[in-house]
C-alpha cells in the first residue's frame, strides 16, 4: 500500500531535502495512515515532516484524541502542534455550520504552523481524504448544484495543499493499520447522521455499491478526474475564446463582439460571458446563471436597450455588440445593485417602472428590476402538492383571468379578493392594514388583472386566483431580480 501511495504522490509532488510537510492528524483511522506512510516516504526524501492536531471540543473525547496524536508523535519523535478552538462559537459568530467552522479552523491551523516554519524548500499541507471522501463531496455538490466545478470532487492537490490518501479505500487503510498492529480513535460524531454528509455517507452510498454497482465508488473517482480535466480544458477555451469575442475598451469596460460571440457553442457563449461579467465586477460572488441569461438575451434587443446588473454593472446593445461596464462605486445605483447581489431582493426603488404587459407564455423584461418568466401547464391533482412556496413565484388559475395581465404600480380602484367567499378589500386598506410605509406603497411592483391585483410582489397574491379542483391549467410567474 505504502508503494501504490508513493506512486500517486509523484504524481502530485516531488518532496525533497529542505521540504517540509505538515499533516493533519485528527487519530482517525485515516489520518493515522497518513502520518505513517509520509513518516517512511519523508524519510527518505530528508523532507521535514511535523503535525497539527486541532481540538474542536464538540466531543467528550477530544481531549482523550489529542492526547492519542501527542503520544504517537512523542513515540515516533515527530514535532506536534496543537490547536485549540471554540467551534460553536466560531460557528455562531460567523453564521455557519459547525463542519465549515470545524474546517475554517483547521486550515487556519495549518497556515499558522506553514507561516511559522522556515524551511528552505516548499512547506505542504498534507490531508487525509479518501476515495469515499471524493464521492460524498460528488454527491452533496451536486445536490447544491455547484454545476461542473463541484463535480470534480476534492482535487488532489491545490496550492500548498496535498491529499496522498485519494487513491485509497477506508476499507483498504483500515486493514493495512490492523495488519501493521496500529490503532486508531474512532469520532463517534461520524456515526450519528446529524451531518448532511453523514447521510451520504451512511444511506446513499451504501445503496448505491449494495444494489446499483459495488465499484460506484471507485467509478465515481474516476469521472471526477475526467471532469477535472474536462473542466481544465474548458477554461483553456474559456479564455481563448474571451480574448476573441471580448475587446477591453479604456473608456466603457469591455465590449462584447456578437459577430464572434453568437457562433460560440452556447455553453461557451455563457462561460464567456460570466467571465466578462466577473472581470467586471472584480468579483465571481453571487453572480449567477439568470445574470447570464439575462446579458445574453441583450443581443436579441434593439440598439439602446439597457440592463442594471449586479454589483453596479451595466450592459448597453450597440450597433456593434453589447458594452459592459462598472458604474462609479460610490454611486447610490452601485449601491443598490451590490445590496441585491448579496441576496437582499427589493420589490420597488425609487424609479418605479412603467406599466408593461406581460407575455404569456413568454420572458418579458423590466428594465431595472428584472425578467418575468411565465408557463402554462395542465392541472392536476399531483399539482396541488408542489404549489411553489417561493416568495418571487406564484401559480394563478389561468381561466380565472380576464383582462391583459401586466405589471406596474397601484392605480385608484385597485383590489383584490381576500378570502374564499370572494370579499375584496381595496389595496390602500390593505397596505395600511399590513402596515407597509407609506414612501414603499407608490413603488411596489404589481401584478394586475384590470384593477383586479392578482400578487403584490413579495406580499399576498389575490385569491380570487387560486387553484382549486375546477382549475384546469395553471399561469406560473417567476420573477428573477438583476
Amino acid at each position: 500500500m505504502i508503494e501504490k501511495i508513493k506512486n500517486y504522490l509523484d504524481k502530485i509532488c516531488c518532496l525533497k531535502s529542505g521540504d517540509a510537510v505538515i499533516a493533519g492528524v485528527s487519530g482517525g483511522a485515516d489520518s493515522v495512515c497518513l502520518l505513517c506512510v509520509l513518516l517512511e516516504i519523508c524519510a527518505e526524501t530528508g523532507t521535514a515532516i511535523y503535525v497539527v492536531h486541532v481540538n474542536h471540543h464538540l466531543r467528550t473525547e477530544a481531549d482523550d484524541d489529542q492526547k492519542y496524536v501527542e503520544m504517537l508523535c512523542c513515540q515516533w519523535d515527530i514535532p506536534c502542534h496543537c490547536y485549540s478552538y471554540d467551534v460553536k462559537s466560531y460557528a455562531k459568530e460567523h453564521g455557519i455550520s459547525t463542519e465549515e467552522a470545524g474546517r475554517q479552523l483547521r486550515y487556519e491551523a495549518f497556515y499558522d504552523l506553514k507561516d511559522k516554519l522556515a524551511a528552505d524548500g516548499n512547506v505542504r499541507i498534507a490531508v487525509a481524504h479518501t476515495m469515499e471522501d471524493n464521492a460524498e463531496t460528488m454527491l452533496l455538490n451536486l445536490f447544491r448544484g455547484t454545476g461542473l466545478k463541484g463535480l470534480r470532487g476534492i482535487p488532489v492537490s491545490r496550492g500548498d495543499i496535498i491529499r496522498p490518501l485519494l487513491c485509497l479505500r477506508r476499507n483498504e487503510i483500515e486493514a493495512w493499520l490492523t495488519a501493521q498492529g496500529i490503532a486508531w480513535r474512532n469520532d463517534c460524531s461520524n456515526d450519528t447522521d446529524d451531518y448532511t454528509r453523514n447521510k451520504i455517507r451512511h444511506k446513499m452510498i451504501p445503496i448505491a455499491e449494495n444494489e446499483i454497482n459495488e465499484n460506484a465508488v471507485l467509478h465515481m473517482n474516476r469521472t471526477a478526474e475526467q471532469l477535472a480535466m474536462a473542466a481544465d480544458y474548458l477554461e483553456d477555451r474559456t479564455g481563448k475564446a474571451w480574448e476573441a469575442c471580448v475587446r477591453p475598451l479604456e473608456e466603457y469596460g469591455f465590449l462584447i463582439l456578437d459577430d464572434t460571440l453568437l457562433t460560440l457553442h452556447p455553453y461557451l457563449r455563457s462561460c464567456v460571458l460570466l467571465e466578462t461579467m466577473q472581470k467586471t465586477a472584480g468579483t465571481a460572488k453571487d453572480i449567477s446563471a439568470v445574470h447570464v441569461q439575462a446579458l445574453e438575451g441583450l443581443f436579441d434587443m434593439q440598439c439602446g436597450r439597457q440592463l442594471h446588473l449586479a454589483y453596479g454593472m451595466r450592459a448597453e446593445r450597440t450597433y456593434d455588440g453589447v458594452i459592459l461596464r462598472k458604474k462609479a462605486a460610490d454611486t447610490k445605483c452601485g449601491r443598490e445593485d451590490r445590496q441585491a447581489a448579496a441576496g437582499e431582493r427589493k420589490t420597488y426603488r425609487r424609479n418605479a417602472p412603467e406599466a408593461v404587459d406581460i407575455k404569456i407564455p413568454g420572458s418579458t423584461e423590466i428594465p431595472g428590476y428584472g425578467v418575468i418568466e411565465t408557463r402554462i401547464f395542465p392541472a392536476e391533482k399531483q399539482n396541488f402538492c408542489e404549489i411553489p412556496k417561493d416568495r418571487y413565484t406564484k401559480w394563478f388559475d389561468y381561466d380565472k383571468i380576464k383582462d391583459t395581465v401586466c405589471i406596474r404600480t397601484r392605480q385608484a380602484e385597485d383590489y383584490l379578493v381576500i378570502d374564499g367567499c370572494g370579499n375584496t378589500q381595496k389595496l390602500k386598506n390593505f397596505f395600511v392594514n399590513q402596515k407597509i410605509p407609506r414612501e414603499e406603497r407608490e413603488n411596489l411592483l404589481l401584478i394586475a388583472d384590470g384593477k383586479h391585483i392578482m400578487w403584490i410582489m413579495g406580499h399576498r397574491s389575490s385569491q380570487g386566483y387560486y387553484i382549486d379542483e375546477s382549475t384546469k391549467k395553471i399561469l406560473e410567474i417567476k420573477i428573477m431580480f438583476l
